[in-house]
C-alpha cells in the first residue's frame, strides 16, 4: 500500500483478494506457529529508532502482527527482538529480520539476520517457535557449529536441512546439517565440501544436492569490484550425496 505494508489473503486459489493493511514499513516474512499466523517486519537499529523514527512514529511502528480472522492483523507490542532472536548478543547497531522462514508441523523455523543492503543480510542464527501465544511464548536458539553462519533452509521428508558456511582461509568450507521433525534442535553434519565462495542458497533434487554460490561485501555502500567473486552464479551438482547418508 502507498502509506504501508499489507498482506494479501484468497480463498478462492488466487481468484479474488483480499488486502489487509498491517501497519507501516514493510512486512519481511510470516511465521505460522501452532495454527496462529504472524507478519514479521524488521527489528530497527537503536540508531535507526533514535534518529530517524519521532515519537509518533515510534508509536505507531509494531514489527510483529498476529492475524485475527476476519481480515485484520493486530499489532503484538510484548514480541521483541529478543523474543523472537534469544540467546544471541544482538548488536545495536544492526537491524535485524526474519530470514526464510518454514513451516515445520505446528513450529516454525527461521534465520535471524542483520539486513545488509536492500536485499542481502548477514545470518547470526537458526531459530524455532513453538508458540507465539501472549504470555507463552517460547523460541529457543537451534546450535550449529561455532563460526559457521547459517545460509538456507530446507525442510524435505520429516527432515529440517541447514546450509552453512565458514570461512577457510582464502576458501570456504560449505556444510549441510540435518536433524528429524522429532527433534529439529539436534542437528548432525551429512555434507562438507571447501567451494572458492559460499553457497547462498541450496536445493535437494532425487539423491542430488545443488548449491548457488553467492558473493557478500565488507561495505554495502562503499565496496570494491574485486569483493565479488568470480564463481558468484554458479550452480554446483553433487551427486548421490543423500545415498551416503
Amino acid at each position: 500500500l502507498k502509506d504501508g505494508a499489507a498482506a494479501s489473503i484468497s480463498e478462492d486459489q488466487g481468484k479474488t483478494w483480499q488486502v489487509i493493511p498491517v501497519g507501516r514499513s514493510r512486512v519481511y516474512g510470516f511465521l505460522n506457529v501452532a495454527n496462529n499466523l504472524y507478519a514479521v517486519k524488521r527489528f530497527p537499529s537503536l540508531i535507526q529508532w533514535e534518529d530517524e523514527m519521532t515519537v509518533d512514529e515510534q508509536d505507531q511502528y509494531n514489527p510483529v502482527y498476529e492475524y485475527k480472522s476476519p481480515g485484520s492483523f493486530i499489532p503484538r507490542k510484548d514480541i521483541t527482538q529478543e523474543t523472537l532472536f534469544p540467546q544471541t548478543e544482538l548488536r545495536d547497531d544492526k537491524a535485524i529480520k526474519i530470514v526464510h522462514p518454514l513451516t515445520v508441523g505446528e513450529k516454525a523455523v527461521y534465520i535471524g539476520a542483520y539486513t545488509h543492503n536492500d536485499h542481502q543480510f548477514i545470518p547470526i542464527g537458526v531459530y524455532i517457535a513453538t508458540s507465539l501465544e501472549e504470555g507463552h511464548v517460547q523460541v529457543d536458539k537451534i546450535p550449529i557449529p561455532d563460526k559457521y553462519r547459517p545460509w538456507d533452509l530446507l525442510f524435505k521428508d520429516d527432515y529440517l536441512y541447514v546450509l552453512t558456511g565458514k570461512k577457510n582461509g582464502g576458501d570456504v568450507k560449505v556444510g549441510v546439517l540435518r536433524s528429524s521433525v522429532k527433534d529439529i534442535a539436534n542437528l548432525s553434519e551429512v555434507l562438507e565440501f571447501t567451494a572458492q565462495t559460499f553457497a547462498r542458497s541450496f536445493e535437494i533434487l532425487g539423491d542430488d544436492f545443488y548449491f548457488g554460490l553467492g558473493s557478500e561485501v565488507d561495505n554495502s555502500k562503499q565496496w570494491k569490484q574485486e569483493e565479488l567473486k568470480p564463481e558468484t552464479g554458479q550452480i554446483l551438482r553433487i551427486r548421490n550425496a543423500m545415498t551416503k547418508k
